[in-house]
């Protein structure tokens, strides 16, 4: 199922600015995003939703004007950590001794090893790493869309600094990519373009 479904996926480059995306769409392609793999399950980013078309024209100048932004059903910025404090470590230790019912006590090794392989991280150490767990969930959200037969487009092409400026991000936090979904406009043209992809004898190696 999920083969087919990825098969026929490709990013889109010109959505339907009337075609709606139902709630719950969304809401299991987020999903599958909070699900992915993610080291030590300290999920270092966050996802935020804009569906509001008004917000999202505001941002259009800084996502170089990308139609993608603004006629999508949906946008979804990924913000990756660029900094992290001995509260998040300890927040994570309290939602772990909740969700497994252990005592927070018996969490204080895998506390202290956290604490001493992230705390002692610089920003750009710490931003390229939780950007590559964010990318994660978008490899997963990806998926799940494809999935349900909505169309998406991840996106790197904007102006991070202006963006998080427009949005409030809180400082912790660094737009590291965007996904706009929705469905495709009848009058894209790429949609009548084969995929391209290598083979996959020369893209795996085997040993």
């Amino acid at each position: 199922m999920i083969i087919p479904a990825l098969a026929r996926r490709g990013a889109v480059k010109h959505f339907d600015p009337q075609a709606s995306l139902e709630s719950r769409l969304i809401d299991l392609i987020l999903e599958a995003g909070r699900l992915a793999p993610s080291a030590f399950g300290l999920q270092p980013h966050r996802m935020l939703l804009i569906t509001d078309k008004e917000k999202r024209l505001q941002l259009a100048p800084h996502c170089f004007n990308q139609p993608q932004v603004t006629d999508s059903a949906a946008l979804i910025v990924g913000q990756a950590w660029q900094s992290i404090s001995v509260s998040d470590i300890e927040h994570y230790m309290t939602v772990i001794a909740e969700q497994r019912d252990v005592p927070r006590d018996d969490l204080q090794p895998f506390y202290d090893m956290l604490a001493k392989k992230f705390l002692p991280m610089g920003q750009q150490e710490l931003l390229s790493w939780s950007t590559h767990q964010a990318y994660l969930s978008l490899g997963m959200m990806l998926a799940a869309a494809a999935v349900e037969n909505v169309e998406s487009s991840p996106m790197e092409g904007f102006n991070p600094d202006a963006l998080d400026k427009a949005l409030g991000t809180p400082p912790q936090y660094r737009s590291v990519f965007l996904l706009a979904l929705g469905y495709r406009s009848p009058h894209d043209e790429r949609s009548r373009w084969p995929r391209v992809r290598r083979s996959t004898d020369n893209w795996v190696a085997r040993s």
